[in-house]
């Protein structure tokens, strides 16, 4: 550590520092002529603590600063990452897969960490930190901890990087093209077993979530059959406990692929079991991958969503492709210029660039008000804002005519409607910007914000997307284009759009429902993935028809063996909201209660918990892609039989080294305690001997 002084003004003034305390202590001695009989030496050392700490003083108002130079050394950071997938152990059990893998690693972690600084992680669904947590995530996205690795470590001194993993993925994108920028070598451990056993594997099962009641439904059952040739199976499928359908199947060759159509009858409205089961086989090294329980909501009949266009626009189709991703949706896509036909078939209607300068569609703004069918107003450069602003739509722009702004989403996090989860609000935070109108925004008292705008780095008060309640229907505003970008967007970064399409499908479903004028409403999804969190939304009116959420709200969930689990809903800032956590498979029902007074109200409903079988899907490792990441950055592929080797492969690396960072740290003297004491001893001890020798 290294220490120097460095002032605000020119280093030289401190010659006036000096001559300003031989200056006051000259003057202050030559009067005092009683100190003439003090002993000289005496004299002189009372004369130099005032000249000290004078001079010190007036040093001090030159503001010095006192600079140190530290040096610090930091270890290189070693990466032991373990696969937490399901996949991981088929074909082997716990103990031995702990004994051959988790406790080498574990070893491992402790000789590195003598001399590293080791960090160790877990993947499947999600990164975290820790090692061995119980191998039962049911996806596996690994290009998902390459980008952890990269925002985490990308300018810190790591060394090497070690992943134990089966090589297989179902999630996100090819690990070999997603490693982090930082160039390390990379030591990936080959778990799982490439050898190709015997495996009847149900593969999939494609439906519809949704069918309709009286009609035909299809199924297609995918059958992979590996090391069976010459053996036989059969299939069926089952609603509740009676079979509904079974063929046999002969399998031919040793490495059989089959595809079944099947087509069934929706008898019964509500949510349907089926299960598809292929009748096992002898010696199969799995057989959790013969069946798959599947819930198929039957309805009534298709919600229908008119879209009326101004004129052809990106946005539509990927309005109407993220709304129809659900089957409950019908989307009818029509040009505003002519349309005549009657609104009351559908339960919304979208108005994209409209009301413009060349179409008022004032006989369609007219069936709406009458019919009270709600609407979706998508805002474009070709809205005639004044006539927009005439329609009671809950905002008014008053615009600076033909200009317009690039508009960021911000999520309102007391909004109340509906809930988004939690990787829909984090990624909706990344969307790109929206065009909208430049211009002053007004949204009436009684609007729901969803989202507001963010102008550059500015978080403002001014809605992008917006509902209103009015008397008979319901009303919502995007008001900016550009929703075809988020829909890109979520590809390029997730490979999917899955929140894309839930964003829009959560608007739509909430404008559609014609809802009954009930005191009290809940509302959820009938269909979840069993790594989905059980979401519920709640809203009670009193008899004036406004939002409270001053009485508590229960929850009770019941399963197919009649046990219940109960919860209370929280309190959001109009209404309530339930994160009831993770369920296994199954077919569910809930009651909702609550209590106005002395009056009770009770909502029910049902849901069903689907399985993910990605996992089980595949039974044979891929170590392809590790192989390559280890060639292409300077590391080796390893077995289980080697993880004891890799404690003297990276220790014997040079290139794994120390980093020394030499860090300043700038201090006022004035702030430093040590100078406040020296003074104040200085003066007393000054003081005392002036006081001792008769002096003032």
């Amino acid at each position: 550590m290294n220490f120097n002084l460095i002032t605000e003004q020119p280093f030289w003034f401190i010659i006036f520092c000096l001559l300003a305390g031989a200056v006051y202590t000259f003057i202050l001695y030559r009067k005092e002529t009683i100190l003439n009989e003090v002993q000289p030496w005496l004299r002189g050392v009372m004369a130099f603590f005032r000249f000290f700490t004078v001079s010190l003083l007036a040093f001090l108002l030159l503001g010095p600063l006192l600079r140190s130079v530290f040096k610090t050394d930091e270890k290189p950071i070693i990466v032991i990452a373990q696969d937490n997938s399901e996949s991981v152990l088929i074909g082997t059990d716990s103990t031995a897969f702990n004994s051959e893998v988790v406790n080498p690693l574990t070893d491992l972690s402790n000789a590195l960490s003598e001399k590293y600084e080791v960090r160790t992680l877990s993947f499947g669904e999600n990164t975290r930190e820790g090692m061995n947590q119980g191998f039962s995530d049911k996806l596996t996205n690994i290009s998902e901890l390459f980008e952890q690795l990269g925002a985490k470590y990308e300018n810190r001194n790591v060394g090497a990087v070690v992943i134990a993993s089966d090589g297989l993925y179902n999630q996100g994108s090819n690990p070999a093209y997603s490693l982090p920028k930082f160039k390390v070598p990379f030591y990936p451990i080959a778990l799982g077993d490439t050898i190709v056993r015997k495996d009847l594997v149900l593969s999939n099962v494609r439906h519809n979530k949704v069918a309709f009641l009286g009609n035909t439904f299809p199924f297609e059952v995918i059958i992979n059959a590996r090391q069976c040739g010459g053996e036989k199976s059969l299939l069926t499928i089952s609603n509740d406990s009676a079979v509904v359908y079974s063929k046999n199947i002969s399998i031919s060759g040793n490495n059989y692929y089959l595809k079944v159509p099947v087509f069934l009858d929706a008898k019964e409205k509500g949510i349907q079991k089926y299960t598809v089961r292929l009748s096992e086989l002898d010696d199969e090294i799995s057989t959790s991958n013969n069946t798959r329980n599947v819930f198929i909501e039957v309805s009534e009949s298709k919600q229908k969503i008119l879209v009326l266009v101004n004129a052809p626009h990106p946005d539509v189709s990927a309005f109407k492709s993220a709304v129809e991703s659900n089957q409950n949706y019908e989307v009818d896509i029509r040009k505003a210029k002519n349309f005549s036909a009657p609104l009351n078939d559908y339960n919304l209607v979208v108005l994209h660039g409209l009301p413009s300068a060349n179409n008022k569609a004032a006989n369609v703004m007219e069936q709406l008000k009458r019919l009270g069918v709600s609407q979706l107003f998508i805002v474009s450069n070709q809205t005639a804002i004044n006539d927009f602003n005439a329609l009671n739509t809950g905002l008014t722009i008053t615009e600076s005519k033909g200009k317009v702004n690039e508009v960021l989403p911000l999520l309102n996090s007391n909004f109340s409607l509906f809930t988004l989860d939690e990787k829909t609000s984090r990624l909706v935070s990344n969307f790109p910007p929206l065009t909208a109108p430049f211009g002053t925004y007004k949204a009436s008292a009684s609007n729901y914000s969803l989202m507001n705008q963010k102008i550059g780095v500015v978080n403002t008060d001014n809605p992008l997307v917006l509902f209103n309640v009015g008397d008979n229907n319901k009303t919502g505003v995007i008001a900016g284009e550009g929703l075809w970008r988020w829909k890109l967007f979520e590809y390029s970064d997730k490979n999917s759009h899955e929140v894309f399409n839930e964003l829009m499908i959560k608007m739509v479903q909430y404008l559609s429902i014609r809802e009954k004028k009930s005191s009290f409403r809940v509302n959820t999804k009938t269909n979840f993935n069993e790594n989905e969190p059980l979401i519920f939304d709640a809203k009670l009116y009193n008899e004036s028809d406004e939002l409270i959420n001053e009485p508590e709200v229960r929850l009770n969930i019941k399963d197919g063996n009649g046990k219940s689990y109960p919860f209370t809903f929280s309190k959001t800032e109009k209404a309530y909201s339930l994160n009831a956590g993770y369920f296994p498979v199954g077919y569910y029902r809930y009651t909702a209660t609550t209590k106005i007074g002395e009056q009770l109200y009770s909502r029910g409903g049902e849901f069903s918990i689907s399985a993910l079988q990605l996992e089980t899907a595949v039974t044979v490792a891929d170590h392809t892609w590790m192989q390559q990441i280890a060639n292409e950055t300077g590391g080796e592929l390893l077995y289980p039989s080697q993880i004891n080797q890799l404690n003297s492969l990276i220790t014997s690396r040079e290139d794994i080294v120390p980093v020394t960072y030499m860090q300043d740290k700038l201090k006022d003297l004035i702030n430093l305690k040590w100078v406040f004491f020296l003074l104040v001893i200085l003066l007393s001890i000054e003081w005392f001997l002036r006081k001792r020798s008769g002096a003032y």
